[in-house]
């Protein structure tokens, strides 16, 4: 039987999560992004069977970041 694992790259999302966190904040970053950002934060996850996010308070605390940054 095949490994499903065996090409999955492990991801730390929650340290990917605090860096957007931090980028989103400089003055460089494009508002566009931002907005893009916030719609697939904001889109939830359609599963078949009951889900709990994991990194459900790193994406709210992006959440809460993206949402002070002014509109340009």
């Amino acid at each position: 039987s095949e490994d499903r694992r065996a090409g999955r790259i492990n991801w730390n999302l929650g340290g990917c999560f605090k860096a957007l966190e931090l980028i989103t904040q400089k003055d460089y970053f494009p508002s566009s992004t931002r907005d893009a950002l916030k719609l697939f934060i904001e889109k939830p996850i359609k599963t078949g069977k009951k889900f709990v996010d994991p990194f459900q308070e790193e994406k709210n605390s992006l959440k809460t970041v993206l949402e002070r940054q002014p509109k340009t």
